[in-house]
C-alpha cells in the first residue's frame, strides 16, 4: 500500500496501523491455511493443492479461523472487550476499500465475504510455494485427475483408443467398457500420422482447428481437452458429483478426527498436531488487535498476556 495515500480515508487509525492490520488478516489467514495442509499430511501421508481454490475449502478454512477465535474470546473473556472475529472480517473489509481506493478492481462487500475473499488470495498465492516446500508431487491438473483417478474410482470406464476402421482418436465416459458413452470426445487423424504408445508431435484436424501434439504418452491431449471443456461434462463433475467439494472435505474431516484423542494421540516434544501453528496464529493474533485496538492509548495493555497476570 501507498501509505501517503490511505490518509483520503476516513480512518480511526494512522496508515501504519491499518496497514498492520490488514497485513495482519492476511496473515492469520495464511496460517490457518498452512495448518489444515500440514495436518492433512498426517491422516493421508499426501497433499494434493489441486483443490484448494474451491469455494468449499475456503468455506472450511473461515469456518476454522470463526471456531478457534471464539474459543480465545471464551478463555480472554475478562480482558478481550470485543468480538476477535468481528474485529477481523471488519479489518478486511477495510482493507479491500483501501485497495479500491488506490485503484484495484476488487468488490468491497461485507465482513464474511471479504475475508472468504482474502482467504482466497492467500490460497492462490501461497499454493505453488506449498508444493514445492513440502515436496509434493504434482505431475498432473486436477482436470487429469479426475478423469485418471476419481471417474474409474466411482465405477465408471475412461476408455482412451483409436478406431482404426473411422481414423479417429477417441476418449469415452461409459458405466462400463461395453455400454454406450455418457459422454466422450473424437478427434479425426490416421493412425500413421502418430504414434499411439510414443511421443510423437502430429498435425490433424479436430473440427476446424490444426492440432499438434495429439499423442503424448499414450494420452490423446486433445480430445481429453475436448472432453474436458465439454459443458455437459463439466456439469458432471462440478454440479452432480461435485468431485473437487468432496474432496475437500475429505480433506479437512481430518480436524475433527484428529482432534480425538481416542483416535490420535499422538505429540511430539509435549505438542500435538493442533499446537503447530498456536504461538505463531497467538502472535498476529496480538499485532492485529493492538494495531485496531491500541491507538489513541498512552499504554496499550495487552488482553492475552494481562489474563496470564491473574
Amino acid at each position: 500500500m501507498k501509505i501517503q495515500q490511505l490518509d483520503e480515508m476516513c480512518d480511526a487509525l494512522t496508515p501504519n496501523r491499518r496497514t498492520a492490520a490488514s497485513m495482519g488478516v492476511r496473515m492469520l489467514a495464511r496460517e490457518f491455511i498452512l495448518e489444515s495442509v500440514l495436518i492433512s499430511l498426517q491422516v493421508f501421508d499426501t497433499f494434493g493443492t489441486s483443490f484448494m481454490e474451491s469455494e468449499a475449502f475456503s468455506q472450511t478454512i473461515f469456518d476454522n479461523m470463526k471456531t478457534e477465535m471464539k474459543k480465545y474470546g471464551n478463555s480472554f473473556e475478562d480482558t478481550v472487550e470485543n468480538n476477535i472475529f468481528s474485529d477481523i472480517k471488519d479489518a478486511a473489509a477495510k482493507y479491500y476499500e483501501y485497495r479500491k481506493l488506490l485503484g484495484e478492481e476488487v468488490e468491497i462487500s461485507s465482513g464474511k465475504n471479504t475475508l472468504l475473499s482474502v482467504i482466497g488470495e492467500e490460497i492462490s498465492e501461497i499454493k505453488e510455494s506449498i508444493a514445492s516446500s513440502l515436496q509434493l508431487s504434482e505431475t498432473r491438473s486436477w482436470n487429469d485427475f479426475v478423469l485418471d483417478e476419481i471417474i474409474p474410482a466411482t465405477g465408471l470406464t475412461v476408455v482412451h483408443d483409436y478406431n482404426e476402421d473411422e481414423q479417429y482418436y477417441f476418449v469415452e465416459v461409459r458405466y462400463h467398457e461395453d455400454s454406450i458413452p455418457l459422454f466422450s470426445s473424437q478427434c479425426g487423424g490416421t493412425a500413421g500420422e502418430g504414434s499411439i504408445e510414443g511421443g510423437d508431435t502430429v498435425e490433424n484436424i479436430c473440427g476446424d482447428e490444426s492440432v499438434s501434439e495429439i499423442v503424448l504418452s499414450g494420452k490423446y491431449i486433445t480430445v481429453r481437452e475436448q472432453l474436458i471443456n465439454n459443458e455437459e461434462y463439466k456439469q458432471f463433475i462440478n454440479y452432480i458429483f461435485p468431485f473437487r467439494e468432496l474432496t475437500t472435505q475429505l480433506s479437512v474431516y481430518q480436524s475433527s478426527a484428529l482432534s480425538d484423542v481416542a483416535v490420535f494421540s499422538g505429540t511430539y516434544e509435549g505438542r500435538n498436531l493442533f499446537d503447530i501453528f498456536a504461538e505463531t496464529k497467538l502472535s498476529t493474533l496480538q499485532v492485529l488487535l493492538a494495531s485496531l485496538h491500541g491507538a489513541g492509548e498512552t499504554t496499550y495493555i495487552d488482553p492475552f498476556l494481562e489474563k496470564l497476570k491473574t
